[in-house]
């Protein structure tokens, strides 16, 4: 895998008006959603397992994150 100096993406998570606990990726520089989760979660406990097994493959210094946003 290639090194990284900084991270390139930030994983964000939040509950949205339907109650449920929903998890994103966003480019950094651009902002731009690049993923998401396929489901919602009925709690933030759920949501953060699901982006844990989501990033457990992904180089540690290529994203930051979890962060809790607002939607």
């Amino acid at each position: 895998f290639p090194s990284h100096d900084k991270p390139t993406r930030v994983v964000e998570y939040y509950v949205a008006s339907d109650s449920l606990w929903y998890w994103r990726v966003r480019n950094i520089k651009n902002k731009k959603v690049v993923m998401t989760g396929a489901e919602g979660y009925s709690g933030k406990g759920n949501v953060l397992r699901a982006i844990n097994k989501e990033t457990s493959n992904w180089i540690p210094e290529s994203f930051t994150g979890p962060n809790e946003v607002i939607a």
